[in-house]
């Protein structure tokens, strides 16, 4: 599961009274019709590959959080396995000796390496949260680790939440239609997060529909508001516009639409 603004300006002109009116009389200035600017600054954003997008920090920074809603989309029609989840990957301080892996909640179709895996073969939707790293060698951080799985539904919105306490990272995810919550949490040595993805992975099972994030937020340790702009996206992904917070820590994405190669959009942007 590896992968790496048009202003309308209005001018109120001067006219000059008209005969028998008072210069009192002004003209009402027009109220402007102009909403929020378009989404479009996804275009911007380098394309490769499909189903993928990722923010980066600086290599002195940090990610301490990552929240999310993930809606369950419908199961693909075909055996194999799906993946579709958030997750975050070093690229800072204390990148050895645990070396290059993922934390991430995984929403699975099919079978997993997961140690929480609840479907082989594949008939149901399940999620857990999980840790995967097959480049380091570092006892107890190689392979597959996770917590318990959760079977989900179709439709259901999962609220997913990473956080970083001290040098633990938690993995929270609770199914917001019945309250059911799984969770995982990692001791990673103070190696320091600094991509967050959101990654649609048809490992051998092809999505049917569009994998959908919304009201997601990734905060900083420290100020950087740059990094609120994605690197990279899939070929056909979208995001609306991304937001970071007046004091540099957060950057708010309302909504990531991942889609497959070859997959017909079933949503729009």
């Amino acid at each position: 599961m590896q992968k790496s603004r048009v202003f309308l300006l209005f001018a109120l002109a001067l006219v000059p009274a008209a005969c028998g009116t008072s210069s009192a009389d002004v003209l009402d200035e027009p109220a402007s019709n102009a909403g929020p600017p378009p989404d479009i600054d996804y275009l911007q954003t380098p394309t490769q590959g499909f189903g993928f997008v990722q923010l980066q920090l600086s290599r002195d920074n940090q990610i301490i959080a990552l929240r999310t809603i993930l809606t369950v989309p419908a199961p693909p029609t075909t055996q194999g396995t799906l993946f579709i989840s958030p997750g975050l990957q070093p690229g800072g301080a204390n990148f050895d000796p645990i070396d290059n892996g993922v934390l991430e909640p995984v929403l699975t179709w099919g079978p997993s390496c997961a140690p929480g895996s609840l479907a082989s073969p594949a008939t149901a939707w399940w999620i857990s949260g999980q840790y995967v790293n097959t480049y380091g060698n570092d006892a107890g951080y190689t392979g597959c680790h996770g917590g318990d799985g959760m079977s989900v539904e179709v439709g259901d919105p999962l609220s997913i939440h990473l956080s970083l306490n001290g040098t633990v990272w938690s993995q929270s995810i609770e199914d917001l239609r019945d309250g059911s919550v799984v969770s995982f949490d990692l001791d990673m040595q103070g190696q320091a997060q600094n991509f967050a993805h959101f990654w649609l992975n048809p490992a051998s099972a092809e999505p049917v529909e569009d994998a959908i994030f919304s009201a997601t937020t990734v905060t900083f340790a420290q100020a950087e508001a740059s990094a609120c702009t994605p690197i990279q996206r899939g070929k056909n992904d979208f995001f609306s516009n991304p937001s970071p917070s007046a004091d540099g820590t957060q950057c708010s994405i309302d909504r990531i639409v991942l889609r497959a190669q070859g997959v017909a959009a079933t949503t729009q942007n």
